[in-house]
Formats: C-alpha cells, sequence, structure tokens
C-alpha cells in the first residue's frame, strides 16, 4: 500500500502590501491548506452575452476558508482579528486581493509536486 503525506499544517503569510513586510510590526495571516472539496467552492463561473463562459476565483471565499487569523491589523482603533472583521473593513482593496491570491497559489499545487 502507498502511504502519503497531507499538509495540515498552518502557514504564515506576511504581505507586501503598502511596505508592510517591512513594517516594524508587520499584518501577519495564519492562512491553511484547503481540502479537495474546499478547493472546488473558491471558483465561480459566469457567462456573458454570447454564451462564452468563464472560471474565475471567488476571492472572498477563498478568504474565508483559507484564512485562520490575523494578527497586528488595526483600522480606527478597532483590531481587525477575525476573517469576519476583514470582509466588512473597507478600503483595504488591495490588501484583501493579495491575501486571496496567496491562498489560491498554496493551493493550487500538483499531487506529486513540492509544497509551497
Amino acid at each position: 500500500m502507498a502511504e502519503y503525506t497531507v499538509v495540515t499544517k498552518d502557514k504564515e503569510y506576511i504581505p507586501e502590501w503598502n511596505g508592510n513586510k517591512e513594517a516594524a510590526e508587520p499584518i501577519v495571516f495564519t492562512l491553511r491548506y484547503l481540502t479537495n472539496a474546499q478547493r472546488s467552492e473558491c471558483f465561480k463561473t459566469q457567462a456573458n452575452a454570447r454564451g462564452d463562459v468563464f472560471v474565475e476565483p471567488d476571492n472572498v471565499r477563498l478568504v474565508k476558508l483559507g484564512v485562520k487569523k490575523i494578527e497586528s491589523f488595526s483600522v480606527n482603533g478597532k483590531a481587525i482579528e477575525t476573517v469576519r472583521d476583514f470582509l466588512e473593513v473597507s478600503g483595504f482593496d488591495g490588501l484583501f486581493s493579495e491575501v486571496a491570491t496567496q491562498v489560491l497559489v498554496m493551493n493550487a499545487r500538483e499531487d506529486t509536486g513540492p509544497l509551497p
């Protein structure tokens, strides 16, 4: 019988957004690896008027499923520690996009390839 190892370890991610990586206390996201079922939930299909179908990542779903914890982030004196907090704050589109992309990238892997 073949023996396999499954990645269950969380990953700390420090976004590059707005010079965050070089900050004295950078914002840190703890990300999780998604199951196959969860990954399949992170894409949506849309069709245009001509009937062309497009598949694109669902960034909100990626963040909801892939972010476990947020540290060292506050807006107007309010700590942003949960996914709910992060999704409800406005004005951080670049940070949101970077985190969603990181969740997508770390979960887009071949079964036989090295893990990110």
